[in-house]
């Protein structure tokens, strides 16, 4: 009985042997194709984390060069790749960053796009790419897969209204004593990379919407504290006022010497002088006794040597006036040409709203002995107890501008800003600058680029 059951289940062993072999056979297909779909999904997934992260990567990029191409006018780095100076839109910053750095394993047709809102100071990207099947391509030819990145900047972007431009030495933007910068909507910028490049002494203060330095701050009277080791900033007006450029625009300075002698305004009288316009030069200087007025009309007036106006001596040029202070490299001067406004003596100058000095109240765009140290051979005072009002910028890159005495200077002024190698305030007067305003109002235009503070950027989609 034994034997017998054996042999029957032996023989039905052998019969169904054939039938197992079909059964596997017929599962494989479908089995291979699961294996297959498994492996295309973890390619599929792996390429859209990769998309997703370059989409991120790319809106983060492109923020921050949104910000730092509004708030500055050096070359703005991007991933140290992309920079200003190349031309670039936001939304082309975008674009090549998802394309350059896409992980290109799996994908292909990767479609970018990118949109920038100022309304709410955002910035979306988006991507598009296919993923080839392999396994599954009995099935689907390719896999869709999308990315999408927004973010959104916090913070404000504030105008230049004062630079210290000297790149190497101490006190290059200095408040001392008890005497105050006031300047609450623009930002003040010193490019030294000195221990002491930006510094208060004594009571002064500085009060601006931001400080930026490239290299430290000393003293306590920021408000608020300065950012520091900032990049150097480039000279915004580099090569655009020199006798070359200006002559391109069809302003030619020095010109012929108008005045070939000191000029010496006596006590009590008034002098006119009237460029009519043009250009009308000092070749040795013009001092402005007590009690006299001089009127500067329209135009453009060089002086080499000094420009003095004596305690109660009044310089009037409020019709549109730049005065270019000139490089005795330049010919027909002596003299460079530097400026002294004694305590109690007043100057009243607005600059023109057209031609090819607009909005430059004073120029020096260069000194033929500057050497960029701190000991400079040429240098500003303006000395307060009377009425300085200045509307326009003032241009002296090579040359300290040193501010002092009692008084406010530019307490009434609707714009102002001031670029110089050096700027000093001491004494305990006040120094108002209001190049937070909107010079357009008055017709000016403010110093080329802004400084980004209090800014940042988040991912928020």
């Amino acid at each position: 009985m034994k034997n017998a059951l054996t042999r029957e289940v032996s023989r039905f062993r052998k019969d169904v042997e054939g039938g197992v072999a079909i059964i596997f056979g017929l599962l494989a297909i479908p089995i291979v194709m699961f294996v297959g779909i498994a492996v295309d999904y973890s390619r599929v997934v792996a390429a859209d984390r990769d998309l997703q992260e370059a989409v991120d990567a790319a809106a983060l990029a492109a923020a921050l060069y949104k910000l730092e191409k509004n708030s500055s006018s050096s070359r703005i780095t991007s991933d140290g790749e992309i920079t200003q100076g190349q031309g670039k839109s936001t939304k082309q910053v975008a674009l090549d960053y998802v394309r350059e750095n896409s992980a290109l394993r799996y994908m292909q047709n990767i479609i970018p796009d990118a949109r920038d809102s100022d309304d709410d100071n955002s910035l979306t990207v988006e991507a598009k790419a296919d993923v080839l099947a392999t396994f599954a391509r009995l099935v689907v030819d390719k896999f869709d897969i999308q990315a999408k990145a927004k973010v959104r900047a916090i913070g404000k972007a504030a105008p230049l209204c004062l630079m210290g431009l000297n790149k190497s030495a101490p006190d290059t933007v200095k408040a001392w004593g008890t005497a105050d910068l006031i300047a609450p909507d623009c930002a003040v910028v010193s490019n030294s990379s000195s221990s002491e490049a930006l510094v208060t002494g004594g009571t002064a203060k500085m009060v601006a919407a931001a400080f930026c330095t490239a290299g430290n701050a000393s003293g306590s009277g920021f408000i608020p504290r300065p950012k520091e080791k900032c990049r150097h900033e480039q000279d915004p007006y580099a090569g655009t006022l020199t006798p070359a450029a200006l002559s391109e625009q069809g302003l030619e300075i020095p010109g012929n010497c108008d005045e070939t002698k000191l000029v010496l305004v006596k006590q009590d009288t008034n002098v006119t002088f009237n460029a009519d316009g043009g250009v009308y030069t000092f070749c040795n200087g013009i001092k402005i006794q007590a009690r006299a007025t001089v009127t500067f009309g329209p135009g453009v007036y060089v002086v080499f040597g000094q420009l003095y106006i004596n305690s109660q001596g009044t310089l009037k040029a409020t019709d549109g006036t730049t005065i270019v202070l000139g490089d005795r490299s330049w010919g027909g001067g002596a003299s460079d040409g530097w400026i002294y406004v004694s305590g109690g003596g007043n100057l009243l100058l607005t600059a023109p709203t057209t031609g090819p000095t607009a909005s430059m109240a004073v120029i020096q765009p260069s000194i033929s002995s500057y050497t960029g140290d701190p000991d400079l051979d040429n240098e500003h005072t303006l000395i307060g107890g009377g009425t300085i009002e200045i509307v326009g910028n003032w241009y002296t890159p090579q040359s300290k501008t040193r501010i002092t005495g009692n008084g406010v200077m530019n307490s009434t002024s609707s714009y102002f800003s001031l670029i110089s190698d050096m700027v000093e305030l001491e004494g305990n007067g006040e120094l108002h600058i209001t190049a937070g305003g909107d010079p357009s109002s008055v017709g000016m235009s403010a110093i080329p680029g802004r400084l980004s503070y209090g800014q940042h950027v988040s991912l928020v989609e």
